[in-house]
């Protein structure tokens, strides 16, 4: 366990440093520290990090299976082979098949010329969704010569072992994460090289991807920087500082608005490196008629409706959050106390507080759309999760549940902007709740911050904003959106 606290400044500073130390001794020009960010943020940054000595032994392993058959996707298992795709286009990455990610790349590739682009997906469903756009798989090949990666690998494996071993030892880190993090190192060295051949023989003019940090992206845009194509990233989510998103590894980044602006330049980003273009996943949401939603869903039609949407943080904290939320409102007759769970969490999220607390009425995963859930919901409390700017467009008053051992990240920023209160006990919250829910001036004025923050949150929302994402990235590929699909333009 490390000394520093999951999600604290310190142990960002930490993860950064490491990456750094790593990045001394560069891969064929490439520095690979970079590419370990997700796994730094899924190992250490949110604390959930669990290793054993026998997974050890079987990463060992795995270290001499993948130096002796390197890892990649070779072209007679891709659909469209390299030598078949279009050369001298733009390559946009599609890295997951769900609606968040769907509801930013669609839009903009709907504003991308057919003819040269070229859309890496993860999945081999999501081909289906490109229209006439050229797809193949987002996996790198394997290195194209395979005794000059294993030359270059053994010349720094010691070196990746010694700074790792060091690090660990002198930061407080389980040491059970050192022979884990060298085998990403092997494999993120074999993607990186994979990627560069890829990137040699389609000679795209400019690469797009959601997350120029993800363990693929990151290697894509460093082979690209490498062979000094132009690369950009989208922000896929809300920033939570101070680890994850910086720093930046593309060329440019596709920012929300001058919000998300102050974030990244807070977290050191050069300015000259972002671009506003707001979020083309975001719109003003269509009017639902909530007594039918809330009909449909099982619930009371004539009663307030408190939702709590929990995420996945640490499961002490979790079940604090839980706990707090659901004991604020036991015994209450007059509002529907709801709660619904993330995705990651399972199926069987809720079974563990199903008889604890029979009075709510809990959703699950596929249950129902966001758009449903708070088109029914009068408040809407939750810790860190974005859900909580989704509430902000559907107009619904936020609350923030504070527990010991969940930061609110970036959910923070909303109190600061008096769109959200913050509270820490079960009274606390069913008294803010319930002057949101009585006082007609507090909600007014709560309505009316919310759309001051909203402006400055994005710059722009919808098809404007993938628009102005398409012409950001056909200008930096030196070329020019079709006047057909042209919107307005981008000072």
């Amino acid at each position: 366990m490390s000394f520093a606290e999951p999600y604290s400044d310190e142990l960002a500073e930490m993860l950064l440093n490491l990456e750094a130390s790593l990045n001394q001794q560069a891969f064929n020009g490439i520095p690979l520290g970079s590419t370990l960010a997700a796994s730094l943020i899924l190992d250490f940054w949110n604390g959930n990090a669990r290793w054993s000595r026998g997974a050890r032994w079987r990463q060992r392993l795995q270290r001499v299976q993948r130096f002796y058959k390197p890892y990649g996707l070779p072209d007679n298992h891709r659909s469209t082979a390299l030598h078949d795709l279009p050369r001298d286009g733009v390559l946009v990455t599609w890295l997951r098949d769900d609606p968040r990610y769907n509801g930013m790349i669609q839009p903009l590739l709907n504003r991308l010329p057919d003819d040269g682009t070229i859309v890496l997906v993860r999945s081999r469903g999501l081909m289906q969704q490109t229209g006439n756009k050229a797809a193949t798989l987002l996996e790198a090949p394997p290195p194209p010569d395979k005794l000059a990666w294993q030359r270059t690998y053994r010349r720094m494996a010691p070196y990746w072992a010694k700074t790792l071993e060091s690090y660990v030892r002198d930061h407080g880190l389980d040491a059970l994460s050192v022979p884990m993090l060298r085998v990403r190192l092997l494999i993120q060295s074999q993607r990186v090289s994979g990627y560069r051949h890829m990137l040699e023989v389609l000679r795209p003019k400019a690469i797009l991807t959601e997350f120029d940090r993800n363990i693929y992206s990151s290697c894509l845009v460093l082979a690209a920087k490498s062979l000094g194509i132009p690369t950009a990233t989208l922000v896929h989510g809300t920033i939570n500082p101070p680890y994850g998103y910086n720093p930046v590894l593309a060329d440019r980044i596709f920012a929300w608005g001058t919000l998300q602006r102050e974030q990244l330049i807070n977290l050191k980003t050069p300015p000259e490196k972002i671009r506003l273009t707001g979020f083309a996943r975001v719109a003003r949401p269509e009017p639902k008629d909530a007594s039918a939603i809330k009909q449909a869903a099982g619930l009371p039609a004539d009663k307030p409706v408190v939702l709590l949407a929990t995420n996945p943080i640490e499961p002490k904290a979790h079940e604090r959050l839980i706990t707090t939320y659901c004991t604020a409102f036991a015994g209450r007759k007059d509002i529907t106390v709801v709660v619904r769970t993330h995705p990651a969490e399972g199926d069987n999220a809720w079974e563990a507080y199903r008889d604890r607390f029979p009075f709510v009425y809990p959703f699950g995963r596929g249950d129902q759309s966001v758009e449903d859930s708070l088109a029914m919901t009068d408040v809407f409390v939750c810790n860190n999760t974005g859900m909580s700017m989704d509430a902000l467009l559907h107009d619904v008053p936020v609350v923030l549940l504070d527990v010991p051992g969940s930061s609110l990240l970036s959910n923070r920023d909303l109190a600061d902007a008096g769109v959200a209160q913050i509270t820490k006990s079960d009274s606390e919250l069913a008294s803010t709740v319930d002057e949101i829910l009585k006082s007609s001036g507090l909600a007014g004025n709560l309505a009316e911050k919310r759309e001051a923050y909203l402006k400055s949150m994005y710059f722009a929302m919808g098809d404007e904003a993938a628009t102005l994402a398409a012409k950001e990235l056909m200008a930096l590929a030196g070329a020019d959106v079709p006047a057909t699909q042209q919107g307005s333009v981008h000072a």
